[in-house]
């Protein structure tokens, strides 16, 4: 079990590797739209990918800032961790990354989609797309220090 893993946006020299978790989450997606997808690094700074000591893709994760809500939110249509024995642990980190990414764009909320709702079409173009009503809402708003992980408390689930 790997303990230390790193969480940032997808890289150039990692879109191959990425592309077996894409095709797991979306086997409709070819090679080549995914490599469309993520040829910018405007595209890739979209994804973060959370990285074990031998460069394998642990957790991946597709975010971008929805304008169309009434407070600005952090949108998260995929968000996958991929491990036996380690997957909270994953998910935990690639989490706080996002957190931590909601907060740098004045974000006052994080919604993750319902698992299962994000199509392919969805992410290349997700500026085109609404935002599915139903899935977890993590408010950022409060006192920072009282807040807990997701993960352990907090869950609130949007109605459908």
């Amino acid at each position: 079990m790997h303990t230390d893993y790193k969480v940032g946006s997808l890289q150039a020299d990692t879109v191959a590797r990425a592309f077996v978790v894409i095709g797991q989450l979306f086997p409709a997606a070819s090679f080549r739209e995914w490599c469309l997808a993520t040829a910018t690094d405007i595209q890739r700074n979209d994804w973060l990918t959370a990285t074990d000591r031998a460069g394998v893709i642990r957790g991946l994760c597709h975010l971008f800032v929805g304008e169309a809500m009434p407070t600005r939110q952090l949108e998260v249509p995929v968000f996958a961790s991929i491990s036996l024995f380690d997957e909270r642990r994953i998910a935990r980190v690639l989490f706080e990354v996002a957190r931590e990414r909601a907060e740098q764009e004045h974000c006052l909320r994080i919604h993750f989609w319902p698992a299962g709702l994000a199509a392919w079409p969805i992410l290349v173009r997700p500026e085109t797309q609404t935002a599915p009503r139903g899935g977890l809402l993590y408010d950022l708003q409060g006192d920072h220090n009282s807040q807990t992980s997701v993960f352990r408390t907090g869950r609130r689930v949007l109605p459908h």
